[in-house]
């Protein structure tokens, strides 16, 4: 790898373009990095966050004036080769220059006053010290210190509440460590365990960690986490086998443990007050977790707020008093039991170490117990359980040895708010729904301090026309079942749910209701042609002017590395495209791409007889697995047999970590629909020191939202003077050009008169003795229900009562009935359910 020449300060190369800019800011202290050896070392690399414009007013100026200091600050890093941008914290990660420093680097960058922070992305390490001598018991889960035993009456941990240990990895076959282990991270490779990616403790530190944080407890072996029965995750950070770690790796685990929906991140090593670890925390806050950091066994004073979004722990003795290693200060927030503590190690069997890398799991995992009790809190609720309930150590109050004092259990037990119902989902959320509605989806609210009224719940559906109601049925055993509704294709339906309590108070889902409503995508997809690569099927590997010398396109079952998928992509398949076949155990650049190009050609894909053609493709591809990370993946298509081709994709050359991710593109955004349409993928290796990794599987051609129509009934109808419930049925089809639709309503009173309406959006009101299912009504006409209470009326789509009600191909209408039934008493009206109406050509 190369790195560009540093030739002048960036802030000089910007002065004449920008020359406003010292209105906007003043100038920034200058700073100096010392490397410390064990604990802060340089890499090699820096991180810079520019100035935020949320935080604009904050610093007195406009967010005009803000926006202008980020492109100053994104100009400024044009000047430095780039090693990654970090989109979640807004932060970039460039290589120092060759002749510059880590100190020259960022001073060049603070003095345009652009950046919030410019510092090195630190190569950190854990934090534990040697271990003490041995005990036989675990003396921070005693009575008069954390009193666990009194905390697991209450609550011993829910395993869907989980704590990522962001370290060194974990001894998979620890039999202490077995129960609600979850798939393990790589966040070197940016690889899931499923994925291939290592997660075996290549230290030590990590097995330490999680033992204290989550052993399994009461299975008659070893020892109990805080929270013996809360669901675990490794996150491991790091391929050396002392335990160092970039920060950017790091923040990475816990970034990446909130995005999966773990509450927690622990991260046991030194560099918590780098700007990169807040703006982390703030991130993972954002997705309603918390991220906890050791404080560090330097001795040090660390000065700085605690009220930031990081929890730093410190650490104390068996006799409560502040062990003699353990950092203090006002950036502490809290401390935990950190000396002589009995957990977990790699060789299967346990150890007493200590360190404030040991304090910091124990207070994870009682951020979890948290949780546990209550689902509903959020990160700073429960921060704040977690801080009033620490016992007072030291100076009245909060202070700077112990912060808010040592965490206790027992009373973050008693303190937590118990949920007065408990509410979930037995399976997933769908992420995508059929347009013609009819997808179901089971809600289970739990009785706890309060119960559900099982009779008035409601779920709000928003199918582009606002949010109306519907009821949700009670199934039994605490269940209640939504049923999605039909809306267009393809399009966003928004909804929630609102259970009325017993206690006459009321729980929504999610908790802010319409605010933060779940979503789920109302597609189809029509399938035209499809290619699992289980057979060659026309497929060219390889093509004349191809440079590479090895990692050539070749179908194979692959061989998994850190680099390089274990499996293809197809659900029961075996076999896919990747660039070069190792051998078991072989190493990582064994086979890859190296020397130049590799070339690979779908076959000639006709979609000339589609009506709007779409592409889809799974690949992955890797290039941070060496020391080079400026090499590039190619995707085109050609509708020309390859005369002229249009970029479809470019990976690279920020580094890529791999892992099968999905492509579509259509078809006519970039090329013709034409007879012969042909993709091409190429892997590249530009440059010395690289790991180059592809493959490509599963590649199929669709329609997305074809034309399509039916009918569904919704809404619900109440019973008539009859006897029975009036119910809508459909007559003839839903076709445009045939126009035969027939609206039939039957079940009313024999006899009876009344009116057919319709409308585009639905509502779900009381009216009359019944329930009004459409939502912007439009009357259709008049008609009268036979001896047997059925009323026909035959609907014409060329001549609407008013130009709102034009139908249209694609559309979907809502159709009722409106009836007189003056023997039912009360308001001497009912209607029937609702018809739904999707129209096709």
């Amino acid at each position: 790898m190369t790195r560009l020449p540093r030739l002048i300060p960036a802030a000089l190369l910007l002065a004449a373009p920008l020359a406003h800019a010292q209105e906007l800011s003043s100038p920034t202290t200058f700073v100096e990095f010392e490397e410390v050896e064990g604990q802060l070392e340089f890499s090699g690399v820096m991180c810079a966050r520019p100035l935020q414009v949320s935080n604009a007013a904050e610093r007195g100026q406009t967010p005009e004036e803000a926006r202008r200091l980020q492109e100053l600050a994104r100009r400024a890093l044009e000047s430095f080769e780039l090693k990654e941008y970090v989109g979640a914290t807004d932060e970039y990660l460039f290589f120092v220059p060759s002749g510059a420093t880590e100190t020259s680097v960022a001073n060049d960058l603070l003095v345009t006053g652009a950046f919030q922070y410019v510092e090195p992305d630190w190569t950190v390490y854990p934090i534990a010290c040697p271990d003490d001598s041995q005990f036989n018991q675990q003396w921070h889960h005693q009575a008069n210190r954390m009193a666990s035993c009194a905390a697991w009456d209450q609550e011993t941990g829910d395993p869907s509440i989980v704590v990522a240990i962001c370290d060194t990895g974990i001894l998979l076959s620890h039999a202490d460590l077995q129960l609600h282990r979850q798939e393990g991270y790589h966040a070197p490779s940016d690889t899931w365990e499923s994925q291939g990616g290592p997660i075996e403790d290549i230290n030590g530190h990590g097995t330490l960690c999680v033992g204290t944080s989550a052993a399994n407890g009461d299975n008659g072996i070893g020892v109990s986490g805080v929270g013996w029965n809360l669901g675990h995750r490794t996150m491991r950070v790091t391929d050396s086998t002392n335990g160092g770690a970039s920060l950017s790796n790091l923040t990475r685990a816990a970034r990446s443990a909130a995005e999966v929906g773990d509450k927690v991140a622990s991260v046991s090593y030194s560099g918590v007050q780098s700007g990169s670890v807040n703006s982390t925390g703030t991130y993972v806050r954002g997705l309603g977790a918390l991220l906890v950091w050791a404080a560090g066994n330097s001795s040090d004073v660390l000065s700085g707020s605690r009220d930031d979004d990081v929890i730093v722990v410190g650490a104390t003795t068996s006799s409560d008093a502040l062990a003699s290693f353990s950092n203090r200060g006002s950036f502490v927030d809290l401390t935990a039991p950190g000396q002589g503590v009995r957990t977990t190690n790699d060789s299967g069997g346990y150890s007493n170490v200590s360190g404030t890398s040991f304090a910091c799991p124990m207070t994870a995992g009682l951020c979890a117990l948290i949780w546990s009790k209550n689902p509903s809190l959020t990160p700073q609720q429960v921060e704040d359980v977690l801080r009033m309930s620490c016992d007072d150590l030291g100076a009245a109050g909060v202070d700077d040895n112990f912060g808010f004092g040592r965490i206790n259990s027992d009373i973050a037990m008693q303190m937590t708010p118990a949920t007065s119902v408990g509410i979930s989902f037995p399976v997933a959320r769908p992420d995508e729904v059929s347009p013609a509605g009819g997808d179901i989806l089971d809600v289970i609210v739990t009785p706890g301090t309060d119960a559900a009224d099982t009779a008035a719940a409601l779920v709000w559906f928003d199918t582009g026309a606002g949010f109306v109601s519907e009821p949700l049925p009670f199934i039994g055993n605490d269940t209640f079942r939504a049923t999605f509704p039909a809306a267009a294709c393809p399009s966003q339906i928004d909804y929630y749910f609102e259970f009325p309590l017993v206690s006459g108070s009321t729980a929504l889902a999610p908790a802010s209701g319409a605010a933060a409503a779940y979503s789920a995508q109302a597609i189809e997809r029509n399938i035209v042609f499809t290619d699992d690569l289980e057979a060659t099927s026309g497929w060219t590997a390889g093509l004349a002017g191809d440079t590479a010398t090895t990692g050539v396109w070749v179908l194979v079952d692959p061989i998994g590395t850190a680099a390089q998928p274990e499996d293809d992509h197809t659900l029961g398949g075996s076999l896919c495209f990747v660039t070069g076949q190792g051998s078991p155990g072989g190493s990582l650049g064994e086979n890859d791409v190296d020397g130049g190009f590799t070339t690979l050609l779908s076959p000639a894909i006709d979609v000339s007889t589609s009506a709007d053609p779409y592409i889809g493709y799974w690949r992955s591809y890797n290039n941070s697995a060496g020391s080079n990370t400026d090499d590039v993946f190619t995707v085109d298509v050609s509708a020309d047999g390859g005369s002229t081709w249009v970029n479809v994709e470019t990976l690279g050359p920020a580094a890529e970590a791999g892992g099968w991710a999905r492509t579509t593109f259509r078809v006519s955004d970039l090329v013709p629909t034409t007879g012969s349409v042909t993709l091409r993928f190429i892997a590249a290796d530009l440059g010395s020191g690289s790991i180059v990794e592809a493959a490509v599987d599963d590649l199929e051609v669709f329609e997305l939202c074809p034309a399509n129509c039916g009918f569904q009934s919704y809404c619900t109808s109440s019973p008539n003077s009859s006897g029975l419930s009036a119910v809508m049925f459909p007559g003839g089809s839903a076709s445009i050009g045939a126009n035969d639709l027939l609206l039939v309503a039957s079940g009313c009173p024999g006899g009876t008169i009344g009116i057919f309406a319709y409308a585009p959006d639905r509502a779900t009101a009381p009216v009359g003795n019944g329930t009004l299912c459409l939502g912007s009504v439009i009357r259709l006409g008049v008609a009268s229900a036979d001896f047997f209470g059925t009323a026909v009326f035959p609907f014409d789509n060329t001549a609407p009562p008013n130009p709102s009600g034009q139908v249209a191909v694609g559309e979907t209408w809502n159709f009722q009935f409106l009836y007189r039934d003056l023997a039912g008493g009360g308001a001497l009206f009912n209607l029937t359910d609702g018809l739904s109406v999707t129209f096709c050509p």
